[in-house]
């Protein structure tokens, strides 16, 4: 009878030791799940993706103040009508729209406000001001050369754009917007 009792009680220690150690397999492989996935993360929004918020009203109405956008980093060719975050030498953010791309010709008509590229009106039905040249700094017209893109703010009235700083070369491109919001935070 007491070696019954030695027996179960062997017999339980060695099943709540072996509980333990099963409680600790689970933890450690859940915080490796949690590494790997944090890991992950990381990667991936310091590598493949970026988030940034818009500043300014360049881009009404298509982005406003506030909003936050999801950005893809890995685009190496952008086409007129894409939304490109473009960090610039002085450590700003911009975030404009592609008009024109390497080889295009840019010229803004002053009479009628509108923007041919290659000769032809830009359909941007996303404007709702006529463009004018901003500065003497950019002549049109204006040829993108190789490794460039010419790029406009939505807004022109308020637009700091390659009407004042030209084009922009394709090594200051962050990222093409994938999505954004759709409202202000």
């Amino acid at each position: 009878m007491k070696r019954t009792k030695e027996i179960q009680g062997a017999e339980e220690i060695l099943e709540n030791r072996i509980k333990q150690i099963q409680r600790n397999r689970e933890w450690r492989r859940s915080l490796l799940e949690m590494v790997i996935f944090l890991a992950a993360v990381y990667i991936i929004f310091h590598y493949v993706l970026g988030i940034a918020f818009v500043r300014g009203r360049s881009m009404l109405p298509a982005l406003k103040e506030g909003e936050i956008l999801l950005f893809y980093r890995l685009d190496q060719q952008y086409h007129s009508g894409d939304i490109l975050i473009i960090h610039m030498a002085e450590g700003t953010e911009y975030v404009k729209r592609v008009v024109a791309v390497e080889g295009d010709v840019v010229d803004i008509e002053e009479e009628t406000g509108k923007v041919l590229v290659n000769g032809k009106v830009l359909e941007e039905p996303y404007v709702y001001a006529e463009t004018h040249r901003s500065s003497d700094k950019v002549s049109f017209p204006l040829e993108v050369g190789a490794g460039e893109i010419f790029v406009l703010g939505d807004n022109r009235e308020v637009s700091r754009d390659s009407r004042e700083f030209g084009c922009v070369s394709l090594s200051q491109v962050t990222g093409r917007v994938l999505l954004h919001t759709g409202y202000a935070f």
